[in-house]
């Protein structure tokens, strides 16, 4: 039956009329027009493995819980979990060195144009720096300088390097006896502060890459910060007390007690307050007079979720725009968060606006804002994790806020800075390694 049934179908089809030369062609061109879509829709398409494996942030279930002192918005913002699945769609490129991925849902305009996760896409590694044998805790681009970063190991060392362009080690500056804690650069990126678990703190000429002041203290200095306005002032805390030092004579102008250890220091843009993240979780606001050197406290306020989570990182930025003046402090804790608040300066308080989970139990993990942005549309930060991977969020939307997520650490990734114009990002682990990742289309 199947033979008499293709022979009479054989038949058939040679009684048909032979198509022209002009049918056939019309039907080549309809067949290569299909193939070129389906190229571009595979071209363009998650691959199971990316969807998979996705850590973009989702809303978690988990309510948030403020300390005392800390106001609360109306509808509270939820943590929510990079590793929670998200139905959202992502791409990710592999390599032998590593992979970056980003989500396709954040689509609010940046100055200059383009939507975020365009902006925030990344053409991969662009080097990696290995040479320091222990873990490299605290990194920084210079001022309004695109190529020059400097970053301090455990090993005592502390490298500045030429990032963007000639990519190579400048400097070794040598001198601390143990690992670095926390370093700074003046605003005209000729004079670098470090401090130091060997008791000191040591000023450096980024000319020379010599120290031309040592300054002992009785205690481990944590953190150090320049006064964004008078370089030759500069902030240090430690396990008992926070001093304002004079940076040509090397004495104290203020020393103030804490109740706890200080771990982590910052300013407002005019330096006329100063938060002291503490390890107990507590945010200490002080005002500082410049006329007088004197300062004192406004307020203190408990930010984390779990009593005794140390504040690992704080950062300011005011958003000028929309004739709007928006004041906001982003934090690090080790309850596992990322916290974004409103600062209003007339009060000291703190207000806050979204927070997003970010594995963070024990390492001293640091963020930062992305510089550029400033429109009211979105908030865009990028902060390192115990998961061994960099995040970039927008903390404007309540869930689905990863835009970008870069892998190719091995351990920790602790410290993350941006150049002024974001042309390149860099990022520093528990290894020692520093990765330096260069944006899609920076020159």
């Amino acid at each position: 039956v199947s033979t008499q049934s293709t022979g009479g179908s054989e038949k058939k089809d040679n009684n048909r009329q032979r198509p022209t030369e002009d049918e056939k062609k019309k039907i080549l061109d309809k067949i290569q027009s299909a193939l070129h879509t389906s190229a571009e829709i595979i071209q363009v398409s998650p691959h199971s493995s990316s969807a998979s494996s996705s850590s973009e942030l989702t809303g978690g279930n988990t309510p948030t819980t403020s300390g005392p002192g800390l106001p609360r918005s109306n509808q509270s913002p939820r943590p929510t979990d990079p590793k929670t699945p998200s139905h959202s769609r992502s791409s990710s490129t592999s390599s032998s060195f590593g992979s970056f991925s980003f989500g396709m849902d954040n689509e609010f305009e940046v100055p200059g144009g383009g939507k975020a996760n365009e902006v925030y896409a990344f053409t991969g590694m662009h080097h990696i720096f290995s040479h320091h044998t222990r873990a490299v805790r605290r990194m920084k681009f210079a001022h309004d300088n695109r190529d020059l970063l400097a970053f301090g190991s455990d090993d005592g060392d502390i490298s500045i390097v030429s990032a963007l362009f000639d990519v190579r080690l400048l400097k070794t500056l040598k001198g601390h006896q143990k690992g670095i804690t926390d370093l700074d650069w003046s605003t005209t990126n000729d004079i670098l502060i470090s401090t130091s678990m060997d008791n000191t703190i040591r000023v450096w000429s980024v000319k020379t890459g010599k120290a031309i002041r040592v300054i002992h203290d009785d205690l481990p200095p944590i953190c150090c910060r320049f006064h964004p306005l008078n370089n030759n002032l500069f902030v240090v805390g430690n396990d008992k007390y926070f001093q304002i030092i004079n940076l040509s004579t090397g004495k104290n102008v203020g020393k103030y007690r804490v109740p706890s250890c200080i771990s982590t220091i910052e300013c407002d843009s005019d330096g006329s307050t100063i938060f002291l993240g503490d390890t107990r979780g507590i945010v200490h606001v002080y005002t500082f007079n410049m006329v007088t050197g004197s300062s004192s406290l406004v307020r203190r306020i408990t930010i984390t979720s779990t009593p005794g989570k140390a504040i690992t990182s704080l950062s300011y930025k005011c958003w000028h725009s929309n004739q709007r003046y928006s004041p906001e402090l982003l934090s690090n804790s080790q309850d596992s968060t990322l916290k974004l608040f409103r600062y209003e300066k007339e009060t000291g308080q703190l207000y806050l606006k979204n927070q997003y989970r970010v594995p963070n139990a024990s390492q001293p993990i640091r963020s930062v804002f992305c510089p550029l942005i400033t429109s009211r549309k979105g908030t865009c930060v990028v902060t390192g994790s115990e998961d061994m991977n960099v995040y970039i969020i927008d903390m404007k939307k309540k869930q689905n806020g990863v835009i970008n997520k870069l892998m190719g650490h091995s351990e920790c990734v602790l410290d993350v800075a941006w150049n002024y114009d974001e042309s390149l990002l860099a990022s520093c682990d528990a290894n020692g390694t520093v990765i330096l990742w260069k944006r899609v289309n920076a020159e």
